[in-house]
């Protein structure tokens, strides 16, 4: 390079530069999948198309926008995006197409009220009223009970319906000594309230699902008798809910076939013989899902397993029989959800299962939120620690995280492992690459003054925390990342706590400032003043999101000075009652309203 003018070493520096960044890019793109540039602009297209589905429907061209719909699914299963291809194009796409989906109209009678009639009218219908409410007639929703109007259209959430039927206290969660509704049936119930709950029937007055159009064909179901081999409500209802539910219900089934009770397969479509019993060669669905040259059913997605195909010909070469109990049911009640399969594959899992989930899950989020920064790992007893900074760092933080858990289980006297499998604790170094973590995996943005967040589902299900650490802050990300194995360690059993509980015991446990306490105390007396009651200083809702954590540091404080065993007993407490109020007056003996102002007179030196 010596015997290089200064101009001629300049120029081979930048040859060098560049060769050395063409190599990284090709050794990058080589290991790391992603979807093509044709391939966005082609999501990005239907992205906007289906922003075309709400002004569809309002046209009342409904059929046009379902054909909307299905197309782009269709497309989509053409595409095949394989799971380490989907960026954010990816998940706008996906957002479009859910909200796409929710816009079509919830038909009353043939979606709403099937749900009503197979949990509700036993007890509110024409032989009971219970609390003098009856809903085997839509005059009977429109007047309500004896607790007042059971529906406010448009308003989901202060609808007293969904509050019964959703309700986390058995005593008052509707239908009564059952189990709760399956989500997508309150999702139907709820989509149809904001939607106006409009009555798509003839007469308000006559049974609900019987008064839409023309009354539907009386049709024979055929039993079971125990010799069949192949259960309807077993092998042959998931089939149809799984692949055939999206395009046959509603008013206006695809080919009039709807999927949506019993009677609705056995009574067919347009073709009147699309299921003939105890004949598959003669039955029009046979021929859909295995004749047909090409098979082009089911639209939209995946074609039937050859297996899955085999136990529909053989149901109903046996007869078409019903197995259930209730002919009137839908199918998709029969139907395990997916997250209730889920649920119940996490409640098979062994500790050593949930070691292995946290590995993976740590190794997709971060393909997802940072696929360009190479991650490493350490392991401790109760952390997998994953993340962009140098490795002696990780071991810092794997350290510090095992004593801040170490110092909570003696505290708070504790002796269960905290969470099984481990919790995730991601560290980036970029405030970019940390700020995706909410951006892809949460859909949220990050507000400038927050550096770490926690994320724990039922069942621990996913269990992580995710901290900038800052390198010219060092001493403030330690205490950051203490707050979030408090908050974490809080939570930990996956029940979720309010907001304000559970950032204000991370502050609590995470830092010991004095005057920062007392900058807390002057602003939650300051914001307490605009509370319509006391009792709404429990309410997260009540404050705005940068003085929840300030609050909640303040109340935990407070009621830790009540005991540490109450305060205990209160955490768990909210699992089980139906609001923080009737926890508070379980564990404290005194009304909410009590206590909020036992807790404001504490501030301000009034005893």
């Amino acid at each position: 390079m010596q015997l290089l003018g200064p101009r001629m070493q300049r120029h081979l520096s930048v040859a060098l530069l560049s060769l050395i960044f063409l190599i990284c890019s090709a050794e990058f793109h080589a290991c790391h999948a992603e979807i093509s540039r044709e391939t966005r602009r082609e999501l990005s297209q239907m992205s906007k198309d289906l922003r075309k589905v709400s002004g569809l429907i309002r046209k009342k061209k409904i059929d046009d926008a379902l054909e909307l719909i299905r197309r782009t699914e269709t497309r989509i299963a053409e595409l095949n995006i394989s799971d380490d291809e989907r960026d954010r194009v990816w998940t706008v796409f996906q957002k479009n197409l859910e909200r796409a989906r929710s816009a079509v109209p919830v038909s009353f009678e043939t979606e709403v009220a099937p749900v009503i009639l197979a949990n509700c009218t036993r007890c509110h219908g024409p032989d009971r009223s219970a609390a003098n409410l009856r809903l085997d007639t839509f005059n009977g929703f429109r007047k309500g009970g004896r607790s007042g109007a059971l529906i406010r259209p448009r308003k989901p959430t202060a609808s007293l319906l969904i509050a019964r039927l959703t309700s986390n206290e058995d005593r008052q969660r509707m239908p009564r000594n059952a189990d709760r509704l399956q989500n997508d049936q309150l999702q139907i119930i709820a989509r149809w309230i904001a939607q106006g709950a409009v009555f798509d029937g003839d007469d308000p007055d006559a049974t609900i699902g019987q008064s839409a159009n023309a009354p539907p064909v009386r049709v024979d179901i055929p039993m079971a008798d125990g010799t069949e081999t192949v259960s309807f409500t077993k092998e042959v209802a998931p089939i149809l809910v799984n692949f055939c539910l999206r395009c046959h219900r509603g008013n206006e089934p695809s080919g009039g076939f709807s999927v949506v009770t019993i009677a609705d397969v056995i009574r067919g479509g347009d073709t009147g013989d699309t299921i003939v019993p105890g004949s598959a060669d003669d039955s029009y669905l046979w021929a859909l899902v295995w004749r047909q040259d090409p098979i082009k059913m089911p639209q939209g997605q995946a074609l039937l397993k050859r297996s899955q195909a085999r136990t529909i010909r053989d149901w109903i070469n046996e007869g078409a029989r019903f197995d259930g109990t209730n002919t009137k049911a839908t199918l998709r009640s029969m139907v395990p959800t997916e997250a209730e399969l889920a649920s119940e594959r996490l409640t098979t899992m062994t500790d050593e299962d949930f070691a292995e989930r946290r590995i993976e899950q740590a190794g997709t989020f971060w393909k997802q939120v940072a696929p360009r920064e190479e991650a490493t790992s350490v392991t401790t007893d109760n952390f997998y620690v994953y993340g962009n900074v140098e490795q002696t760092r990780l071991d810092e933080l794997g350290q510090l995280a095992e004593e801040q858990v170490t110092r909570l289980q003696t505290k708070y006297d504790v002796q269960k492992t905290p969470w099984r499998g481990r919790l995730i604790v991601f560290a980036t170094k970029d405030r970019f690459d940390y700020t995706e973590f909410n951006t892809v995996l949460r859909d949220q943005r990050t507000p400038r003054e927050v550096h770490g967040h926690v994320v724990l589902t039922p069942q621990l299900a996913t269990a992580y925390v995710a901290l900038h650490d800052r390198p010219d802050e060092r001493t403030e990300s330690d205490l950051t990342l203490k707050q979030l194995i408090a908050q974490a360690w809080l939570a930990r059993d996956g029940s979720p706590m309010p907001s304000w509980l559970q950032l204000g015991f991370g502050i609590v446990e995470g830092r010991s400032d004095k005057a920062q306490f007392q900058q807390f105390k002057l602003r939650t007396l300051q914001v307490a003043r605009n509370l319509n009651t006391p009792a709404d200083v429990f309410k997260s809702s009540s404050f705005a999101p940068a003085d929840v954590p300030v609050v909640g540091a303040m109340l935990t404080q407070f009621l830790l000075t009540q005991g540490k065993s109450k305060f205990t007993e209160f955490v768990q407490a909210i699992g089980t009652e139906t609001t923080v109020y009737d926890a508070i007056s379980a564990v404290y003996r005194q009304p909410a309203e009590s206590a909020a102002r036992a807790f404001l007179s504490s501030l301000s030196g009034k005893h």
